[in-house]
């Protein structure tokens, strides 16, 4: 699939079912947010997500194409469930 300039939109509805499966497994003292794999966690993910909502250019080095800009309304919808206060 190609994501061109949504890169950004489908990183954000990529991380909401993940946000949310790893909010259940919070609740089973397990730390989704927390697991490396390939050196990443999702805890990652979602703080490169916020970075390039704030600076759609850091994107470029993934594609060429120039990023629509990402509602904040995309991002807090389910920002309330996030439980990234650890990180």
């Amino acid at each position: 699939m190609e994501r061109h300039e949504r890169a950004s939109h489908y990183q954000a509805f990529a991380l909401q079912p993940l946000a949310l499966i790893a909010e259940f497994a919070a609740r089973q003292n397990v730390d989704l947010y927390g697991y490396k794999a390939h050196d990443r966690s999702l805890r990652d993910a979602i703080v490169f997500f916020g970075h390039a909502v704030d600076d759609p250019s850091i994107i470029k080095k993934y594609t060429p194409d120039e990023q629509v800009k990402t509602s904040a309304a995309v991002i807090m919808r389910h920002s309330n469930s996030l439980s990234l206060a650890s990180a």
